[in-house]
């Protein structure tokens, strides 16, 4: 009797431990905010509301839809620069007016490196596809349109926005998306602060075709702080781009946490 006493004790203990872990530190509005920034970004929301026609992030199928999204739903959300009367925003607030964008938003991909097709095929097809391997992605060093860089000539140098990144200069980690597992390294575009800046950088990676039959995955990463609230966001938007050039995947992943 007192060993079965001990037993369902030491199962309550657990149970509240797990309980504990589980429900702590978990802010009742965080629920609200996450449907808000996915109103902004995944729905585009905002964004169709200004009159942008524009595509839900889930629902991108190429990579034209996933430009469409970029420069409205993300670029518009992300980077509003004016106020409900047409005013300047002199913060830098997103499009709910409430929230900081902190930092900037990055893009980050993952490619392979052009494989030849060792079979009948050849006949019809120099250049296989394959599907990502975290062991064998491209780190290659590219100049724009991913054009390699001439080692022999000092003055041939790669751009930076097609330069590889390892995650241990990124302080990033791996990441299990539906497909593949991805490192947590990759060619990185930095936004920037400002509406301006960043609707330049990416009209430049679009017309440099950044995102090519080459890239398997792109994250759109990004942190935002609602001070009225306390409560800090942090955003990974994932497109996954098949081999076979059919309908990519996507996964969204928002963490919140209050600032103590």
């Amino acid at each position: 009797m007192y060993a079965m006493l001990k037993e369902i004790a030491i199962c309550m203990v657990f149970l509240y431990i797990v309980l504990t872990i589980a429900y702590a530190n978990r802010d009742p509005w965080s629920f609200t905010q996450f449907q808000n920034y996915e109103n902004i970004l995944n729905a585009g929301t905002f964004a169709s509301a200004i009159g942008n026609n524009t595509v839900k992030f889930v629902d991108i199928d190429s990579r034209t839809q996933f430009w469409n999204w970029s420069e409205n739903a993300l670029l518009q959300g992300l980077y509003n620069n004016k106020f409900y009367n047409g005013d300047p925003v002199v913060d830098k607030l997103i499009i709910d007016k409430q929230s900081i964008l902190v930092g900037g938003a990055r893009l980050r991909q993952l490619r392979i490196t052009p494989e030849l097709c060792y079979s009948p095929l050849n006949y019809f097809a120099k250049e296989c596809m394959p599907a990502y391997d975290m062991f064998y992605e491209d780190k290659t060093n590219y100049k724009l349109r991913w054009n390699t860089v001439n080692e022999s000539d000092s003055t041939d140098f790669p751009h930076p926005f097609f330069s590889y990144q390892s995650m241990w200069e990124l302080s990033g980690y791996p990441y299990q998306g539906i497909f593949q597992t991805y490192s947590g390294g990759g060619y990185v575009a930095e936004l920037g602060a400002t509406f301006s800046e960043a609707q330049m950088v990416l009209k430049f990676l679009r017309d440099n075709s950044w995102v090519d039959k080459r890239t398997r995955a792109v994250f759109i990463e990004a942190n935002i702080f609602n001070p009225n609230m306390n409560l800090w966001g942090i955003s990974l938007y994932l497109c996954e781009f098949l081999q076979t050039g059919g309908k990519q995947e996507f996964q969204i992943v928002w963490r919140f946490g209050k600032i103590v």
